[in-house]
């Protein structure tokens, strides 16, 4: 029964099913499938949000950003840190504004 259960856990895991939701689906602690994983040799993937995943957001952010939003604005609007959008910004290669206040665009035709 165990080795069914731990095929099932590795097939599971290599589809892409995170540990809380084999967890859940086996009725077995998050540290019970990472054991099952290290004992079976498969190698885990690295925490956070999958690749990618957040790819569409990021492109948003640095956008706003460039277009004269600040940090606290973007993070506001998006729900996330300063940091975090500073984060972003500098891992797409984004310079940074200096600190201290933005000056203000003046719209065309003003």
């Amino acid at each position: 029964m165990k080795t069914e259960r731990n095929a099932a856990v590795v097939d599971g895991y290599r589809a892409g099913k995170t540990l809380a939701e084999l967890a859940r689906e086996h009725s077995v602690s998050r540290s019970m499938i990472a054991k099952i994983l290290r004992r079976t040799g498969v190698e885990r993937r690295r925490r956070g949000p999958r690749p990618g995943a957040h790819a569409d957001r990021d492109a948003q952010i640095v956008a706003l950003y460039r277009n004269g939003a600040t940090l606290s604005q973007v993070g506001e609007r998006y729900g996330i840190s300063k940091t975090g959008v500073r984060w972003i910004l500098m891992r797409d290669g984004v310079t940074l504004a200096p600190m201290g206040p933005r000056p203000t665009r003046t719209p065309p035709g003003a």
